[in-house]
């Protein structure tokens, strides 16, 4: 899910500047191998905002990568059995930039908890992430059912990270469209009374013509 950061609404005041965002769009911290940890409520940006960055690294010539996190749990799932799958890890492992949506939304089972643990290990210091979430770090060991494992997740995620918490009301909802048809505003009780009255005056007029 791509987007053009040169269209993002700066209007919207969800906790990250113009300054911020424009530093973001240089890239400097990916060059640096830093994390992004952009954390929030559903609809303030999180994941216009990574796919949009990066859309900037791959116009860069970066080999830049956005995954869904259920694109990602499927990916470890299979990649021991199949050939697709297989071929997908290894471009998630010799990504420059990695970037998993929505993550921790759900519980994972223990398998993938540590597949996904291996993955980040494996492209630690060599590799950016960019992580979109609506959990604070602290619950994540709920979602991985282990508190070890995620102690040593974040440690990793977090060594070199910007952990950016966007803000306001939902984007989406604020914005939503609507399959009916705006009403016209009904008519005040003075405007009626002023039609009525150059209604009575032109009937008048007239019978006074005749």
């Amino acid at each position: 899910m791509l987007h053009d950061l040169d269209h993002y609404d700066s209007g919207v005041q969800n906790g990250i500047s113009q300054v911020q965002l424009r530093q973001l769009r240089q890239l400097l911290w990916l060059d640096q191998n830093y994390n992004l940890i952009l954390i929030g409520p559903s609809g303030t940006g999180k994941s216009y905002l990574a796919g949009g960055l990066c859309h900037e690294a791959l116009k860069l010539g970066y080999h830049a990568l956005f995954r869904t996190m259920d694109e990602l749990i499927q990916t470890i799932r299979f990649k021991d059995v199949t050939t697709a799958a297989a071929r997908e890890y290894k471009r998630l492992v010799h990504a420059h930039l990695l970037v998993i949506d929505d993550i921790m939304m759900f519980p994972l089972e223990k398998s993938v908890a540590v597949g996904l643990f291996q993955l980040i290990n494996q492209l630690h210091e060599q590799t950016s992430f960019i992580i979109t979430t609506n959990k604070n770090p602290k619950e994540w060991a709920e979602m991985l059912g282990d508190e070890v494992l995620a102690t040593a997740l974040l440690d990793r995620l977090l060594y070199k990270c910007e952990v950016i918490k966007l803000t306001d009301k939902s984007y989406r909802l604020e914005h939503r469209t609507t399959i009916f048809e705006q009403q016209q505003p009904a008519e005040g009780g003075a405007t009626r009374k002023k039609k009525l009255l150059s209604l009575q005056k032109v009937v008048v007029d007239h019978a006074e013509m005749t």
